[in-house]
């Protein structure tokens, strides 16, 4: 719900931006079925092409992410 996503941005101080989109939330399958989403949170890295080339649920390190990242550019 809008609720959750903001208690979690809020609690964990996120920065980036963050998607609820109610349509699919409140599909019968769900967000987490229709995107694959395991874990919250769930990280997507796009190529150039918007070509998901990452995904990653969970907790992931900044050390992790920028290597993830850098494979990329």
């Amino acid at each position: 719900s809008p609720a959750d996503v903001g208690w979690f941005v809020d609690t964990f101080r996120v920065k980036h931006p963050t998607l609820y989109d109610p349509n699919v939330a409140d599909s019968k399958l769900g967000e987490a079925a229709i995107f694959g989403i395991q874990g919250y949170p769930t990280i997507y890295l796009l190529d150039k092409d918007l070509i998901v080339r990452y995904s990653g649920s969970g907790e992931i390190s900044l050390a992790d992410l920028q290597t993830q990242i850098l494979k990329l550019l």
